[in-house]
């Protein structure tokens, strides 16, 4: 019910759409950064050094898969 009522006040209004968008991408971002002064301060940059692993290639693949399910199911009308 929370997909089909996003999908609905977005879908009503693209200034709306927008503001979700930005709202969300700003949500995500202070939250993101949070966390990671909370590890760097907690844990400190030696163990942030050492256990270390790159996501790059997850992340891509990731966001080009929501990507085609977004554009698919925005095509089919769902």
């Amino acid at each position: 019910t929370g997909h089909l009522a996003a999908q609905s006040l977005m879908g009503s209004n693209v200034m709306t759409a927008f503001l979700v968008s930005g709202v969300h991408t700003l949500a995500m971002t202070l939250a993101g950064g949070v966390i990671a002064i909370v590890i760097y301060l907690w844990l400190g940059l030696k163990f942030l050094s050492k256990t270390w692993f790159n996501l790059d290639i997850i992340w891509a693949l990731s966001l080009v898969v929501v990507g085609v399910f977004g554009v698919m199911f925005a095509y089919l009308g769902h």
